[in-house]
């Protein structure tokens, strides 16, 4: 998942941070 990687790098306190974790621990 490397486009999730650059996301969380880019998104480190953005406001995209949230949807990251989403991504990544779906509910």
């Amino acid at each position: 998942m490397a486009e999730i990687f650059v996301i969380d790098y880019l998104a480190d306190n953005d406001w995209r941070k949230p949807i990251v974790n989403y991504l990544e621990n779906p509910v």
